[in-house]
This record gives structure tokens, C-alpha cells and sequence, in this order.
């Protein structure tokens, strides 16, 4: 037993190598503190300085205006973040072109991404949003589609300002062409001048400017589905240059339709803000034609909203035949101000709307036709409205 007893002794004072291992490296670490002590330091600095860089966002609190929109504001800037710029970048000047659903629009100039010797400013359009999350982020939402289209006939965004979800208050950068738009060329070029002084506009040249649009349109219809341009107007189809026979369009969406041009399922919906389909822009195409084949009159000249609600029910819609228009061309226009489901398509089964656009051009592509300006005639008189001057285009 003494033996047994003794050997038990024996085993249980004999040092475990698994312990000896554990208790040397203890010692070591307790023996060199300052490893521990750097590496607090560096985490508390880290700590500091992560706070000093987001210690304002962090307290302050995501306003309730702005809550419903952060999931939505991520993808955006993730969408547009090739696209964004410091603010500085966009310039603006001048007073306000136009006043759009969503904000102002303005002329500005942009620095080129590609630096040059001469590092000369971009003229652009700037769209400037409303102090509203509402329509900051329904202009953020429109320019992420834009930037989905690769198309020639269609002006690209070029720059948004960083400050866009810093301070949700978004400015885009639109292309802006030289030659101006259509409503403008078709004003001082042609309706402001003398006969003797205006350029001669060709049938051809009118039917190639409206095959563009059309080629825009299909392109922005099949890219986005259901979605619609919504404002397809002759002040939205910019020139490269303001000779019509060698220009060059690209379809924007810088200015707002008028109630003139919009589709009747918009006109008299009693909906506040009614959905805008595919065929609100068949239909703004064919009002399109008109003035085109007019140069510039204006349609529905001085007719209130209750007037042109009643003309959607005449076989012309209230416009009528332009002189010197050929009835096949304004056949076209007149299937595109029919009935929606009846309206000719810009995508689908063939022949679509811009195959019929190409063959009218195709079979007046020699023609020598041209076009004359139609006067604007209103039945008002009044001299607040300074109705009383008719215009007159007569030819020599």
C-alpha cells in the first residue's frame, strides 16, 4: 500500500508537458506588454478617426422625408456613378429655359472628362430638381433610364453633380447641340423671315428628320418596355447644326409637352397624374408630323382645354391638311392620332411605324416637293392677348 500510495504521489507531482508549454507562453506574453498596448492604440485611433469622418452623419438622423428613399437612392448612385462629378464641374447661367415636372431647366457648361490643350467648357443642359424628395428622386430615376439608351438619335447625359445624394437636390447634365431644336429653326428660320430669306425646306429632308425620331423612339421603346418618352415635341428634337439637309437629331427629354400635344386618354382622364403608355407617344409622333409638315404652327392655336377636348372627335382631330402635304404622309399621321389601339407601333410585328416612315422617305427620297409655312389663326381678339396681329406667309 505505502508503495501504491507512493507512486501516486510520485505521478500526481510529475509536470505535464502540455502545461509547461501553456505556462511558458503565458509568461512570454505577460513578459512583453507593449505588443498589447500597440495594438490598443492603433484600435482606439482607428475608433477616432472613423468618428471624426462620420460622426455628423452618425447623429444626425435620416429625416423622415428622405427614409423612404434610401434603398432606392443606393441603386441610383450605384447606376450613375460613372456619371457623377464634383459640383463645381457644372456651370449655370442665365435665366430659366423651361419649368419641368420635376425641376428647372437652365443652359450651363460642363469641364470635359478628357482633358485638352485647350480645356474649353461643354455647352450643356442642366435640369436642376425641385427642394422636394419627390422629385429629386423621380429626375434621378428619368436620368438612370437615359443612361440605359446607346443610340445616336438620342442625347446622352454627360455629368450629374455628386451634391445629387449628398443634399438630394440633383443636377444633370444634358447633351446640348449646336444647331438648337426643331421649334426653334422652324420660329427664326423660317416663320421670323422674309420669303426671299428663308432656306427652301424639302419634303425629303422634313420625312429623313422625322425617320430619326422614329429611330429614337423604337430604341427607347424596346429598351425600356412600357416605358414612355412622354414628351416627344419639335422642342425636344435637337439639331446638330441648322442646315436641315445634313443635320443630324437627337431626341431629348429637356422641355414638357404642352396640352396641345398630349394624347386624349391623358387630356380627359380624371386621374391627377395619369400613367403615360406607348401610345401617348404614337400619338405626340403624329402631332409632331403635323407641325412638321406646317413648319412650326403651333397646334390648337389659342384653343382652351375644353375646346381641344371637344376637337378630338372630328375626323381631323382640329388639324387640318397642311397645304402641300402628300396624302400618304398624311395618312400616317392621321393612323397615329387615332384611336389608342389602333395606332401604329414603333416596335413589334412588322411593318412598324418606322418602316413606313423609311418607305415614305424612300419613295420621295428624289422628290423636289417642298414645304410652305402655315399661318397660326386664332378666332380671338382681344388685345389683352395680343391676338389681333394674324400672320401671314404669302409667297411671292
Amino acid at each position: 500500500m505505502a508503495e501504491e500510495n507512493g507512486f501516486d504521489s510520485n505521478h500526481d507531482h510529475m509536470p505535464n508537458s502540455d502545461d509547461t508549454l501553456v505556462t511558458d507562453q503565458c509568461s512570454v506574453s505577460y513578459m512583453t506588454p507593449w505588443a498589447t498596448v500597440v495594438a490598443l492604440t492603433t484600435c482606439y485611433l482607428l475608433v477616432i478617426l472613423w468618428i471624426c469622418k462620420n460622426g455628423k452623419k452618425m447623429c444626425l438622423p435620416v429625416p423622415d422625408s428622405l427614409f423612404p428613399y434610401q434603398k432606392q437612392l443606393k441603386q441610383l448612385k450605384r447606376d450613375l456613378s460613372r456619371y457623377l462629378v464634383e459640383d463645381n464641374c457644372i456651370e449655370i447661367f442665365g435665366s430659366p429655359l423651361a419649368q419641368t415636372p420635376q425641376g428647372t431647366l437652365f443652359r450651363g457648361t460642363i469641364i470635359p472628362r478628357v482633358k485638352h490643350r485647350t480645356t474649353e467648357r461643354v455647352p450643356v443642359a442642366v435640369k436642376v430638381s425641385h427642394p422636394n424628395p419627390k422629385y429629386s428622386v423621380a429626375l434621378l430615376e428619368e436620368s438612370a433610364r437615359i443612361c440605359r439608351l446607346a443610340h445616336p438619335n438620342i442625347s446622352r447625359i454627360l455629368a450629374v453633380s455628386q451634391l445629387s445624394f449628398t443634399v438630394l437636390r440633383p443636377a444633370v447634365a444634358v447633351e446640348w447641340l449646336a444647331g438648337g431644336n426643331l421649334a426653334d429653326y422652324f420660329q427664326h428660320q423660317i416663320r421670323d423671315r422674309e420669303e426671299r430669306q428663308r432656306p427652301q425646306i424639302l419634303l425629303r429632308d422634313v420625312l429623313e428628320v422625322l425617320l430619326q425620331v422614329s429611330a429614337a423612339l423604337r430604341h427607347f421603346h424596346e429598351t425600356l418596355g412600357d416605358v414612355a418618352h412622354g414628351a416627344v415635341t419639335t422642342e425636344n428634337v435637337q439639331l446638330t447644326s441648322r442646315d436641315l439637309r445634313r443635320c443630324t437629331i437627337k431626341l431629348s427629354c429637356l422641355y414638357p409637352p404642352t396640352t396641345s400635344r398630349l394624347p386624349p386618354e391623358i387630356v380627359c382622364s380624371t386621374e391627377r397624374n395619369p400613367k403615360r403608355r406607348q401610345e401617348s407617344d404614337i400619338w405626340m409622333f403624329g402631332v409632331l408630323c403635323w407641325e412638321s409638315m406646317t413648319l412650326g404652327a403651333e397646334p390648337h392655336y389659342q384653343r382652351t382645354p375644353e375646346e381641344i377636348q371637344r376637337c378630338y372627335r372630328l375626323p381631323d382631330r382640329g388639324l387640318t391638311c397642311p397645304q402641300g402635304c402628300p396624302l400618304d404622309v398624311w395618312s400616317l399621321a392621321m393612323e397615329c392620332l387615332s384611336e389608342a389601339h389602333r395606332r401604329p407601333r414603333f416596335a413589334g410585328a412588322s411593318p412598324t411605324l418606322v418602316d413606313r416612315v423609311q418607305q415614305l422617305r424612300n419613295y420621295y427620297i428624289q422628290s423636289m416637293d417642298c414645304l410652305y409655312p402655315v399661318p397660326n389663326i386664332g378666332n380671338c381678339t382681344c388685345a389683352e392677348h395680343k391676338c389681333k396681329k394674324v400672320e401671314s406667309f404669302d409667297r411671292e
